[in-house]
C-alpha cells in the first residue's frame, strides 16, 4: 500500500500550495489593505509597513516584487494573455544572473491564494487593479490594449527582479 503518501498532482497553471513561508499571507493582506487605501503608496512606505509588522527586509522585498505580479496574472488569467513562466534575476550590475519559475516564489503563491480567496468572496476587477497596477506587466498590457492589441494576442516576457 503506497497510496497513503501519494499526493494528487496540481492542475497545470495553478500555483502549488505554499508550505515554505505561510506567514507571508499576513504580509500580502497588509500590503493589499495599504494599496487599496492608498494606491500611490511607494515601495518605501510598503517596506516600512511590512518590516514594522515583523517581516524581514528580504520578505518585504519579495512581497513588493511578487504580489503585483500575482494580482496581474490572476486578473488576466482567463482573458487569453500568455505570461512567461519564469522571471529573470538581475545581479548588482543589472545583468541577468538566473532564471527562476515565478510560481516557485512563496510571496507569489501566497498572493495567488489571496486572489483566489478574494475572488471566491465576490471581489471584482476593481479589487485587483490597484495592486496589479504596480506591476510593469500590468502597465505593459494596458499600453498594448490602448494601442489596439487584443488580450488574447498578448504574450509577456519574463519579469526582471533585482537580487
Amino acid at each position: 500500500m503506497l497510496g497513503w503518501f501519494w499526493k494528487k498532482p496540481e492542475p497545470k497553471g495553478t500555483p502549488a500550495p505554499s508550505p515554505a513561508e505561510p506567514g507571508l499571507r499576513g504580509g500580502v493582506e497588509s500590503m493589499v489593505s495599504l494599496l487599496r487605501a492608498n494606491p500611490a503608496a511607494d515601495d518605501e512606505s510598503i517596506a516600512c509597513l511590512l518590516t514594522g509588522e515583523g517581516f524581514t527586509e528580504q520578505q518585504a522585498t519579495k512581497l513588493i516584487q511578487f504580489v503585483p505580479v500575482a494580482f496581474t496574472r490572476f486578473l488576466y488569467r482567463s482573458r487569453g494573455v500568455r505570461f512567461a513562466p519564469e522571471y529573470v534575476v538581475l545581479g548588482a550590475d543589472a545583468r541577468p544572473v538566473a532564471r527562476r519559475p515565478v510560481a516557485d516564489e512563496p510571496a507569489y503563491r501566497e498572493a495567488w491564494a489571496h486572489c483566489e480567496q478574494a475572488f471566491g468572496d465576490g471581489a471584482d476587477d476593481a479589487y485587483f487593479i490597484p495592486i496589479a497596477a504596480r506591476s510593469g506587466g500590468y502597465r505593459a498590457i494596458q499600453d498594448l490594449v490602448r494601442e489596439g492589441s487584443k488580450l488574447a494576442s498578448i504574450a509577456t516576457g519574463p519579469p526582471m527582479m533585482m537580487e
